[in-house]
């Protein structure tokens, strides 16, 4: 499987997920990475701004494209949304 992240995620409504798009194989997948699994597992603080959570997120994108691509491979329905469990198998 091919999987690119996109480069520019953006913070959901509520602040509690980073969104974004993984382009699949050349298909469009909308994702979101829940801000507690940025805090547990890429030491992001719990108060960090949003320029803080880009950071993380693009510095972990090769673990990230890892784990959607786990979730993608279980048939997860889409948005494929990754949280804090996802990240510890």
């Amino acid at each position: 499987m091919n999987i690119t992240l996109s480069t520019e995620p953006t913070l959901s409504g509520d602040g509690q997920f980073l969104e974004f798009v993984a382009d699949v194989n050349g298909r469009e997948v909308r994702c979101a990475l829940a801000r507690k699994a940025l805090e547990t597992w890429f030491w992001v603080p719990p108060d960090a701004e949003p320029p803080r959570l880009t950071r993380a997120y693009l510095d972990g994108r090769k673990r990230i494209a890892v784990v959607v691509e786990r979730r993608i491979a279980k048939q997860s329905p889409e948005p494929v949304v990754l949280r804090t469990e996802h990240f510890s198998g």
